[in-house]
Parts: C-alpha cells; structure tokens; sequence
C-alpha cells in the first residue's frame, strides 16, 4: 500500500507527537502537571498559537475534571488527559504553523533536562483534620479560625529558615482552598454588607506565608515556588486572575512582604476576629 508523499510525512509526525505524549504520561504526576504549566505559560505568552477551538475546549474540561476530582489517582488521570490534549495543539500547530511546529517539539522535548523543584507537605494529616466542609456562612467563619494554629505553625517554619517544608505545607492549604473555589466560588465572594469572606482572609493569609518564604529563600527554590503557584492558576479556573491584582503580582514573583500582610494579622493576632454571638 502506497501513500503521498504528504500523507506519510503527516503520519510519521504524527507518530513523533504520540511518543512525546506517551513520554510525558510517564512522568510523576507533580513533575507532569509542572511541565503542563511550561505550555500553557507558552500559550498565554503568544509563543505558539493554537487555532482550532476544540483543543482549547478539551484542555478546559481537563483542568475542571482535575478541579472536581477527589482523589490523587483521578487527578493524576486527569492530568495525562492535559498530555494527550497538548498532543492535540501540536498537531494543529503542525497544520496551521507549520513553521512553528519543530520549535514547540522541541520546546516540548527541553522541559526533560529542566531541574525539577517539587514541594510535599509535612502536615497534610493536621490539615485535612482541621478541614470544615462548609455548609453555613457560619461554618467559613470556624474553618478559617480553625487554621489559626496552623497558620503560626507553619509561619515558625518560615521563621526557622524552613523554607520547603514551609512552602509545601502552604501550598498543601492552598490547593484545597484552591479546590473549594472551583465547587463554590460564592464561599470566597463579600457579603451584603461588603465585608470580606474569612476564606478570602485564609486564602491571602496563606498567600502571605508563601510570599515571606520567597523573599528569604534561595533563587532555585522562589523559581519554582512561581511555577507552582502558576500550575494552580491553570488548573483551578485561573483563581488567580479572578481576585485581586495583587495575586496577580503573587503568580509574577512580584508581591512583597506587605502585599498580603493584613490579612494575615487579621487572621492570627485579631483576637476580635472570630467573637461570636
């Protein structure tokens, strides 16, 4: 069987996109999503542009079924789905940018000899214990001040110069917050009486924590923390762009030691915040 010349250059490309692929749902599911970033921030950037709508559409139902799955196993699923999908951008990228496609394959192929940073946290336990499915506005107020011991726990990680540990129990809070957004954004919306949600106080109160941990640590390690944040941007409804500028200033390693300061003292040394009636 014979086929044009057009046609088994189109196949053997597309055979090198599928090994790429296959490579890539290999990886640990940390390094995976990581790698999942680096393309999406060459997306966002105008780097490479994906025309068709449809791999843009899947690449959004992914990063929901990730928001929405409850387990490390069906997220990690999920995140093989984004593999496959940027499959599918380079191959329009190979059709419509023919010019473009080697540069993205090989783009594609670099991230392999990137150095990897990766964050695990050390009180995943205590966190999930402290953890209040809210039903009532009440219950945002108790699972904020819940936090408050763990906040100042964390926050003497930092103090100790404990900076991964720190960031990796940080970062553990900040999914979950991350995820909760994504089921029920209202629970981080003001009231009627303007006043600010407590879980938006937790979320820039653990925000702060990470900030001060940028701007003592060492390069490598605020690097990657920017692309972790950035990783939770993507996969969680773009949270970050959704809130204020100065989450904005936080996924750009810009946000300084004042950015999220207040909330963080309105949280952990307000002793008035949480009186109840």
């Amino acid at each position: 069987m014979f086929f044009p010349i057009e046609d088994y250059y189109d196949i053997v490309v597309d055979k090198k996109i599928q090994a790429v692929v296959d490579e890539l749902k290999k990886l640990p599911h940390d390094v995976l999503i990581r790698n999942m970033t680096y393309w999406m921030d060459y997306l966002d950037e105008g780097k490479y542009v994906v025309e068709s709508d449809f791999p843009h559409e899947e690449w959004f139902v992914d990063c929901e079924h990730y928001a929405a799955a409850t387990t490390d196993e069906e997220r990690y699923k999920h995140a093989k789905s984004m593999a496959q999908t940027l499959g599918h951008m380079l191959q329009d990228i190979k059709l419509f940018h023919p010019n473009k496609y080697p540069a993205a394959m090989r783009a594609v192929k670099s991230w392999k000899k990137y150095l990897f940073v990766g964050f695990s946290a050390t009180m995943k336990e205590e966190i999930d214990k402290a953890w209040i499915e809210p039903q009532t506005c009440e219950d945002v107020k108790k699972a904020a001040y819940a936090y408050v011991p763990l906040l100042k726990t964390i926050m003497s990680q930092v103090e100790e110069g404990q900076d991964k540990e720190a960031a990796g129990n940080a970062f553990y809070l900040l999914e979950r917050l991350c995820r909760l957004y994504c089921s029920d954004f209202m629970l981080f919306e003001s009231n009627r009486d303007n006043d600010c949600s407590y879980y938006e106080h937790l979320l820039e109160a653990v925000c702060h924590i990470l900030v001060m941990v940028m701007e003592r640590t060492v390069e490598v390690i605020k690097t990657a923390m920017i692309w972790h944040l950035n990783g939770f941007n993507m996969l969680y409804g773009r949270i970050f762009e959704s809130l204020y500028s100065s989450f904005e200033d936080l996924i750009n390693g810009e946000a300084d030691e004042d950015t999220f300061v207040y909330e963080y003292d309105y949280l952990v040394n307000n002793p008035t915040a949480f009186t109840t009636k």
